[in-house]
């Protein structure tokens, strides 16, 4: 057998192999879920409002996040989202609920320089007015 060290060893390979989550999805699937849950489709209204709401901490401050989604407001609207980070692999998913407009980007390189930016950049495109 492998021993107690080399089984402790394969299963590190195994979490380091997957988001944290572990779950395997495209960023269609990511944007896909988002829409799932923004229409009410996954999460019943009263939580959902909940989850995109953002909490207040103990001292009283407000915080930026929700139930499990960072919520913040962009361009005068309201942008829920999450970020993920594993060995090797980034991803950030920003969505907004009125619109239904959204971005996921995911990059196979942990570390990446310039991902924020080009996410703020892609996300700004999003509402840009067209002539």
């Amino acid at each position: 057998g492998q021993g107690r060290q080399g089984a402790e060893r394969a299963l590190l390979r195994r979490k380091q192999q997957v988001p944290g989550g572990r779950v395997h999805a495209s960023a269609e699937d990511c944007l896909q879920f988002s829409i799932a849950v923004g229409t009410g489709q996954v999460l019943k209204p009263g939580f959902l409002e909940q989850a995109w709401t953002p909490q207040t901490t103990a001292p009283g401050a407000k915080s930026p996040f929700g139930l499990g989604w960072g919520v913040v407001e962009r361009q005068g609207r309201k942008m829920v989202g999450f970020n993920g980070l594993q060995p090797m692999t980034e991803t950030s998913l920003r969505y907004f609920p009125v619109s239904g407009a959204g971005v996921a980007l995911f990059c196979n390189a942990e570390g990446a320089q310039g991902l924020s930016e080009l996410l703020d950049a892609i996300t700004e495109m999003l509402f840009v007015e067209r002539h």
